[in-house]
């Protein structure tokens, strides 16, 4: 989105408009619903803090025309979540729940650097899952430590975008970084 915002050329606003479909319908095909949801509030951010707004409108549109091609099972997810028949997020919620427990044993110094797996199946008594949360992995794996520098990461990230996008007039890639 930052290369079609940038580009001062036909060729290069194809190119971004393809990689845009590209991740579109790879976000599409997974059926991820976080990703969906991730690629909706990116695009009303960009449409918030952009000024160039006819690009995001080609860009929705792309994204939109992929819809046609999705499988009805994509749909049915999507209204499983909003009718509230998914309750769980298709498990999630038993596995942050085990999780949380597990802050009690390592949540001050953590269970160390890729361990969430170990630790899961031990002590959180669940078969092998990832954690579905990266809030909770690092905290879990790193400790309150780990996540405070994560956490200080994602701030430090979030304001130099902010900073940046307000201060520069040309191109698009610090509104897409932001975004």
């Amino acid at each position: 989105v930052g290369f079609l915002f940038s580009s001062r050329n036909v060729l290069g606003r194809v190119i971004a408009l393809t990689r845009i479909a590209a991740i579109g319908a790879a976000i599409f095909l997974t059926m991820s619903r976080g990703g969906l949801l991730a690629l909706t509030i990116m695009l009303c951010v960009l449409l918030i803090r952009s000024r160039m707004r006819w690009q995001l409108v080609v860009v929705v549109g792309v994204l939109g025309g992929l819809l046609q091609f999705m499988p009805d099972i994509f749909f049915q997810r999507v209204g499983m979540l909003i009718s509230g028949e998914d309750q769980t997020g298709s498990g999630r919620t038993e596995i942050w729940s085990a999780g949380l427990a597990l802050l009690s044993r390592f949540g001050w110094f953590g269970s160390g650097l890729e361990t969430w797996m170990t630790a899961y199946m031990t002590y959180g008594g669940g078969e092998e899952s990832g954690a579905h949360n990266t809030y909770l992995l690092v905290w879990v794996e790193l400790g309150i430590v780990g996540l405070a520098l994560f956490l200080m990461m994602i701030f430090a990230h979030l304001r130099l975008a902010s900073r940046t996008s307000s201060t520069t007039s040309q191109g698009g890639f610090p509104v897409a970084i932001e975004a």
